[in-house]
């Protein structure tokens, strides 16, 4: 059999000639052959894109990194170029795209990628990798969110939730002292029945009200066929957590302060069997309260700032 197939042609249909040979037998004729075809399809590829630190104080740097991986063809993700966006312009705000540059995988399928964000304006940024130069591989961008934001000086909360269930949490995170930008804080988040998270903040920062924090934790599920009554499970370690959080004042006309989670536990394309989906944008606060110190005053009007105690709104 002959085609002109080769281990580099591009996605198509090719015949396959079939070759007559010497054949003989007795009672068989061998006069006709029917050409045949091979398909080459696109390979597939899966994108995931992460910022360290995902949250940054306003001059410092940031690394991007994007791993491009094939269960297809594990081969091809070396060499590939894989393009850094923002869904804004960090400078003046303009919605659309905005390149942050380009960079090349390695042979495990690696591409990073430093910026500054010197002269960026406070805002909260969707950092968006893709890779589209091979019409012969086919997968999908990945996106994770950036917080660029002023210094905080401390922050913690207390309270629930609704949202795919009730979600208890609880946090604090604080400058530590004698530094610009090194944080320590521990967080716990509890959904009833479903999963729970435990774990430490490295980052914090505030724009205006709204507090950010991240860090890393482990994640567990309920399981109730486990001994007697039930008992959490592990399901992964080290998974990055980001809170987002906003301390609305504690006057009888105040809006609820709201909190929000993002757990980035696998792909985002990847669902959690049994767990339900644990990220969620801020809602207000069905009880409990928060309270945010920034570097120079707080939400509630004091011009103090030392941690607050979780005791309740200061006065």
């Amino acid at each position: 059999n002959a085609t002109t197939t080769t281990g580099s042609s591009p996605v198509g249909i090719y015949t396959i000639t079939p070759g007559l040979g010497t054949l003989t037998a007795t009672n068989y004729d061998f006069t006709t052959f029917n050409n045949g075809t091979l398909t080459i399809t696109q390979a597939h590829t899966s994108m995931v894109v992460t910022v360290s630190p995902q949250i940054v104080v306003i001059g410092n740097s940031i690394t991007l990194t994007a791993t491009l991986s094939s269960s297809d063809s594990p081969s091809i993700v070396g060499g590939k170029t894989i393009a850094f966006t923002l869904n804004k312009n960090p400078l003046d705000g303009t919605s659309g795209p905005y390149s942050l540059g380009n960079s090349t995988t390695n042979g495990s399928g690696v591409a990073s990628l430093s910026n500054s964000t010197s002269g960026w304006l406070s805002d909260v940024y969707e950092v968006t990798a893709t890779y589209a130069g091979d019409s012969n591989i086919v997968g999908c961008d990945d996106d994770v969110p950036l917080v660029v934001a002023d210094p905080g000086a401390a922050a913690t909360g207390g309270g629930f939730i609704q949202d795919n269930g009730r979600l208890n949490f609880g946090f604090t995170v604080k400058l530590v002292e004698g530094t610009t930008n090194t944080y320590k804080g521990q967080f716990l988040l509890v959904n009833n029945g479903k999963w729970r998270v435990k774990g430490t903040l490295n980052t914090y920062a505030t724009i205006n009200n709204v507090g950010y924090a991240s860090g890393s934790g482990t994640l567990y599920r309920w399981d109730s066929s486990v001994g007697l009554l039930g008992d959490w499970v592990l399901v992964q370690s080290g998974v990055s957590v980001t809170l987002t959080f906003a301390d609305n004042g504690s006057g009888k006309k105040a809006a609820p302060d709201t909190f929000g989670v993002q757990i980035d536990y696998q792909f985002d394309s990847c669902p959690w069997p049994s767990l339900g989906n644990p990220n969620t944008a801020p809602l207000g606060l069905k009880g409990g309260n928060i309270d945010i110190k920034t570097a120079n005053n707080t939400t509630d009007g004091n011009t103090t700032t030392p941690p607050p105690t979780g005791k309740g709104k200061n006065k």
